[in-house]
């Protein structure tokens, strides 16, 4: 059952990145479309959280809810991937200084940070309530591995959400600063 559901959110993914590229052209500023992926994706994993997966119309909504959530992973982390060359020109244009390797290198780092210390706190939260790999788990496991998975990760979308709200580099503002790079580039030749 793992497989089945972890290949719907994966091909939920795939759906959410290549529709990327034909949402993208219909929204001004590039947060909306990560934004609004964040929070239905966040709302949706915590209910997530209370369905009955025991019996057929709750295992059928968690696939259901899984796949769209998948969808919301594949806009929201593509979306944020395409954010990271705009925040390349918007330090240029604040510092004149380009740092493009270092903020594609930092935002990689911090990627990865984040999933080496979430995965190790999920292991210390099992590991403490009992989990063994191997045997049936108890319910008290069970329970906070749903927790981890459904109800942290939601709350951890929403919060993504709302701090996407203070994204507010528009296409206007983003073809205005490159402008003034230009100009400067121009200028600095003279």
């Amino acid at each position: 059952m793992f497989v089945f559901n972890a290949s719907l959110l994966y091909l939920g993914r795939i759906f959410g990145a290549f529709s990327l590229s034909t949402l993208v052209a219909k929204v001004d500023n590039k947060r909306t479309l990560p934004m609004i992926s964040f929070f239905v994706s966040g709302v949706l994993m915590v209910i997530m959280t209370f369905l009955p997966v025991h019996t057929q119309i709750g295992l059928d909504l968690y696939n259901f809810m899984t796949f769209i959530t998948g969808i919301g992973g594949g806009l929201g982390l593509a979306s944020m991937f395409g954010m990271v060359p705009d925040t390349t020109e918007y330090s240029q244009h604040k510092s004149q200084i380009r740092a493009a390797g270092f903020i594609s290198s930092f935002i990689n780092f911090a990627f990865k940070v984040g999933m080496a210390i979430c995965t190790a706190v999920i292991g210390w939260v099992l590991g403490y309530l009992g989990y063994a790999a191997n045997i049936i788990q108890s319910p008290t496991v069970l329970n906070a591995i749903n927790i981890c998975m459904n109800m942290v990760c939601g709350i951890v979308l929403l919060v993504g959400g709302f701090a996407m709200i203070f994204y507010n580099l528009d296409k206007k503002t983003y073809a205005h600063m490159v402008d003034a790079l230009e100009n400067t580039r121009i200028e600095n030749k003279k």
